[in-house]
């Protein structure tokens, strides 16, 4: 692993530890939100331009939402380039592009239990069923 990748492992590795609550002052706030954004825009393209990731989905999603409740609990540091506010667009041109029958809708990340049985929760509740089946 290359020098960048080892400083970009261990930023994202200080900034996983990190709660939304620790974070008081509006300066920290802005420290950390400009940290988060480097370090998630690195792990884009890692992911979407050389397919080379160096952490965990998971990791990623962790980051994401503390962005993300950073950005929530001070809005005045919300900017247009921000990974919360942007889709990926250097997607790497190694797969055709493939028009999709019935739209592909957003999915939300699970990791627990809990989040599963929301899942199935709403699916039932949106189908009007009792069970519902699925495959794996």
């Amino acid at each position: 692993m290359d020098e960048k990748k080892i400083k970009y492992l261990r930023k994202s590795e200080e900034l996983l530890k990190i709660k939304p609550e620790d974070i008081k002052t509006e300066e920290e706030a802005k420290k950390i939100i400009e940290e988060l954004r480097d370090v998630i825009n690195y792990h884009d393209y890692l992911y979407f331009v050389v397919n080379e990731p160096i952490i965990t989905d998971y990791q990623y999603d962790q980051l994401f939402h503390l962005l993300e409740k950073l950005e929530e609990r001070f809005p005045q540091f919300i900017t247009p380039t921000s990974p919360t506010q942007r889709v990926a667009s250097d997607i790497t041109k190694e797969f055709p592009e493939v028009k999709h029958l019935s739209p592909m809708l957003s999915l939300e990340n699970s990791y627990n239990e809990e989040d599963l049985r929301e899942f199935d929760k709403r699916v039932r509740e949106i189908l009007n069923l009792d069970t519902v089946e699925y495959a794996v």
